[in-house]
Formats: structure tokens, C-alpha cells, sequence
């Protein structure tokens, strides 16, 4: 159809165009052309437009209204720790029992103060638990944690600040009761040995002190109440029992094991008791190298008195004095073992002593006075014994003179036999021998020969003239008969 319209249209110009031009040529008396015989066209055969088959485009689905964001859950607040306060004069405080869930965490607060040393213990209500304690320091530091089922924690406490207390659970839910502790620092004073606390305890509660104690160091404690109602413990700070409340004691006396501080508790068993708390520290003795005895000083304020341990063998002869000459000998002696064997009894006011020590332990030196002040010295020796060879009656001893007091030996003999020594330098060193029961045989002389008088041990203490030391010496003695 679009190729017919084309070519009619395409005629009609032609037609008219042949029109104007034989006009013109009329016109313009031009000789006219032949007229032309238009050649019919051919007809235009319509050709169909190609059939287009429409796509179906799948349909557009529009988007529903797109759900706002979900607001932000906030996380479950950590609960502040529980602030534990002390009850004016306690040392101790016990929380009102909790319940923890399993997998909980429960956190406690408590001020202290750098050098003190606290204590942290869980009671569960129930049998079995996994319950844990960590304990933080002020700036956040883990101090300490104790594995499920480890109840209690003690330490040392580095600063001043609030301590975080921290109870884990990894087991099934429990209810427990806490304990915390900052036990009151005992110090003796310097130049006293003993220190007596008094103070009342209402049960259940429990009233700590803290002391400290070198290795090896004897320790004594003893308490006393009218009632009789309370219960007395000691134990170290890194957990070591010396003492349990369930053994129903009212003392302890022992070399501590190890060099720390060392906690005494006083537990009310029933109401309120009112008691007094004596703790005692007695000095070592130790003689120097070489020596066999050793000289002390000290002053009596009081009544209080003064301790002193040594420790020394089976069959050791020891002897002890004690003297107060500037104000009238008004103190005496105590003597005994760390199995309870009593040596010398303070009844007995004396203030010489020497014997055969009966096992290998230590042995406790007690001077006390009349509660009046005493400037006192005390002597202590433990005697080399002397021995023979098998089928010999004599022997040579030399050595050094280290302490004014000399060195000391220890001879045992038979009444009727002849004891007899020399020693040299004769003219700076001299021998006094005192039997086993003090009756004195020779007095600084530098040889002697006569007749014992007992069966007993002989004591010979061989020192220079005016006290001196770093004098050799060289002593010959005999038994015959």
C-alpha cells in the first residue's frame, strides 16, 4: 500500500510538469515535441507486513512495605557488687545466704588496706558444689582464683582500695553463705616475747588476729574465758592447720612449719564470751660457731614474761642461770620440752639449773619475776661430752675460746674414780668442774687431780682469765680407779 501511494503520488508531479512546459513553449514560439505516451506501470502488489507475536513479560511484583530494623536489645545490666561492711570491732563479717544460679556470677566489694591480709570462704547449704572465689585487686588485677569446689582463698592484700570479690558457679544452682575476713595484726613489742589480747565474741561469730612467725619459730597461743564457750584455731595464711576448732583446744605450742603470717582465731561457741588471748614468740637460741653457750639480756617491765627455745639432743648436758643482781635476784626459772615434760616448775623460784636432757626437741626457757622491774642476764650451755676410745682412760681436747663464758664439757664418771686434768696456757686459761647435782670439785685452777664423790655427770668449763677470747687451749684429762 505504502509502494502505490509512492507511485500515484510520483504521476501527479510528472502530469503537472508537462503541463507548464508545453505552456511555456507555446509561449516562447519554441517547436513542440512529440507528445509521450506514458507507459502504464506495473501494478504494486502488496506485500503483508510480517506478523509480530507479542512476549509476555512476566509480571512485576512490587516490593511489600519493607519491616523497619529491629532496635538494638540493650544487655542485661551487671548487677553492682554487694558492698560487705564489718560490724564496729569485728574483724570478721558473714553474708545472709544467697542463692547462684548455674552458670552465675555473684560479686561482692570490700574496702582493706595495703599490708592486710584477708580471707574468703564459702559455705554451700548443700553437700555438693562447684562453687568458685576470685578476689581482684583496686586496679582490676586478678590476685587469685580458686578452682570448683575450693572454698576458701587467703592473701596478701598490695594496696589500699576496694577489693572485688567474686563467687562462680559452674554447677547446679546452690545457696551458699560467704565468710570474709581481714584479721587485726598482732606486733610484740621490741624486747618483749608475749603479748595478751582480751576481747568478747558472740557466737557465730569470729574474732581474727594476725601474726607473723619465721620458719622454725616456736609459737605459742593460749586462751582463756570464765565460760569456756568458745573455740580457738591457728593456721598459716597459705592454708597450712596447726589447729582446728573442731579439736576443742583452748592452746597451741609449736615450731611453725614454714616463714608467713599466721592466723588465730577465737570463735564464739555459744551467746557471748568474754576472753583473753595470750600469744608468745619466743627468741631462738643459737650459739655461735663453736661455742657451747651463750649469754642474753633482757628487762622484766612486769609480770610478763620473757621466753626463750632452744633446740638440743638426747643426753645433752644443759645448764641455765639466770641472774638479777642490781635489783636482789628477783626473778627465776622455768624449763620445759615441746612434749610437755616439765624440767624446772616456777614454784620452785630457783634460778640454776643443769641436767641430762631427756629427748632430741625443743625446749622452752622461761624468766619471770616478781612483777617488778628486773634487769636480768641469762646463761645457757649444752656441754661436749667427752668420750674414751674403747680400752683407753684418757683423752686430749683442744679448740678455741670464742665467748667469755668459754666451753663447756661434759664427763660422766663413777663415785670413787680419780679424775684428773691439766691445761695449757696454764698461766691465761683455767678449769672449773661442777658435778651434775652442783656441788663444785675445782674452781679456776688450771690442773687438778681427786676422788669423785657421785656416780653422775661432771661438768668442766674451760675459759680464759678476765674473760678473753680467741686463746687456744689444749686440755689433757683422765678417769682411773
Amino acid at each position: 500500500m505504502r509502494h502505490a501511494r509512492i507511485l500515484i503520488a510520483m504521476m501527479a508531479i510528472l502530469s503537472t510538469l508537462g503541463c507548464n512546459l508545453i505552456g511555456t513553449s507555446t509561449l516562447m514560439n519554441l517547436t513542440p515535441t512529440p507528445t509521450l505516451t506514458p507507459t502504464a506501470l506495473p501494478t504494486a502488489t502488496a506485500v503483508p507486513l510480517p506478523t509480530f507475536t507479542p512476549v509476555v513479560l512476566p509480571p512485576v511484583i512490587l516490593p511489600t512495605a519493607i519491616p523497619p530494623l529491629p532496635t538494638a536489645i540493650p544487655a542485661t545490666p551487671t548487677p553492682e557488687p554487694t558492698r560487705i561492711r564489718f560490724a564496729t570491732g569485728a574483724t570478721a563479717a558473714t553474708l545472709p545466704s544467697q542463692a547462684i544460679a548455674a552458670g552465675g556470677v555473684l560479686r561482692y566489694v570490700l574496702g582493706a588496706m595495703s599490708g592486710q591480709a584477708l580471707l574468703a570462704e564459702i559455705a554451700p547449704l548443700t553437700a555438693a558444689s562447684a562453687l568458685s572465689l576470685a578476689v581482684y585487686s583496686p586496679g582490676g588485677a586478678l590476685l587469685g582464683r580458686t578452682a570448683p569446689g575450693v572454698l576458701s582463698w587467703t592473701g596478701a592484700l598490695p594496696a589500699n582500695g576496694d577489693y572485688v570479690i567474686e563467687v562462680t558457679n559452674v554447677g547446679a544452682p546452690v545457696a551458699f553463705n560467704l565468710t570474709v575476713t581481714i584479721p587485726r595484726r598482732v606486733t610484740i613489742p621490741a624486747g618483749e616475747t608475749t603479748v595478751f589480747l582480751g576481747g568478747s565474741v558472740t557466737a557465730p561469730n569470729v574474732n581474727t588476729y594476725l601474726v607473723g612467725v619465721a620458719a622454725g619459730q616456736m609459737l605459742m597461743v593460749d586462751s582463756s574465758t570464765p565460760g569456756g564457750n568458745i573455740w580457738l584455731a591457728v593456721r598459716g595464711l597459705d592454708g597450712t592447720v596447726l589447729l582446728g576448732p573442731e579439736q576443742g583446744r583452748m592452746d597451741w605450742a609449736g615450731a611453725v612449719p614454714a616463714a608467713q603470717d599466721y592466723l588465730i582465731s577465737v570463735g564464739g561457741a555459744a551467746g557471748t564470751a568474754e576472753y583473753t588471748l595470750q600469744i608468745t614468740l619466743p627468741k631462738r637460741i643459737v650459739f655461735a660457731t663453736g661455742a657451747t653457750s651463750a649469754t642474753i639480756t633482757g628487762n622484766l617491765a612486769g609480770r610478763d614474761p620473757h621466753l626463750y627455745t632452744l633446740e638440743a639432743s638426747t643426753g645433752q648436758i644443759m645448764s641455765v642461770s639466770v641472774s638479777a643482781p642490781s635489783t636482789g635476784n628477783n626473778v627465776w626459772l622455768t624449763i620445759s620440752g615441746a612434749d610437755g615434760t616439765v624440767l624446772l616448775r616456777p614454784e620452785a623460784l630457783q634460778t640454776i639449773w643443769m641436767g641430762r636432757l631427756p629427748a632430741s626437741q625443743v625446749y622452752t626457757l622461761t624468766v619471770q619475776g616478781d612483777g617488778n622491774p628486773a634487769a636480768y642476764t641469762l646463761q645457757v650451755s649444752i656441754a661436749r661430752r667427752i668420750s674414751f676410745t674403747p680400752g683407753s682412760t684418757s683423752t686430749v681436747l683442744e679448740g678455741t675460746i670464742v665467748l667469755p663464758e668459754g666451753v663447756e664439757y661434759v664427763l660422766e664418771a663413777r663415785a670413787g674414780q680419780t679424775l684428773t686434768y691439766s691445761v695449757t696456757p696454764g698461766d691465761r686459761v683455767y678449769v672449773t668442774v661442777v658435778g651434775a647435782d652442783g656441788s663444785p670439785l675445782a674452781r679456776y685452777q688450771p690442773s687438778f687431780s681427786g676422788v669423785l664423790p657421785l656416780t653422775q655427770d661432771y661438768l668442766l668449763r674451760v675459759a680464759a682469765a678476765g674473760g678473753a677470747t680467741g686463746i687456744g687451749y689444749r686440755l689433757e684429762i683422765s678417769i682411773t680407779g
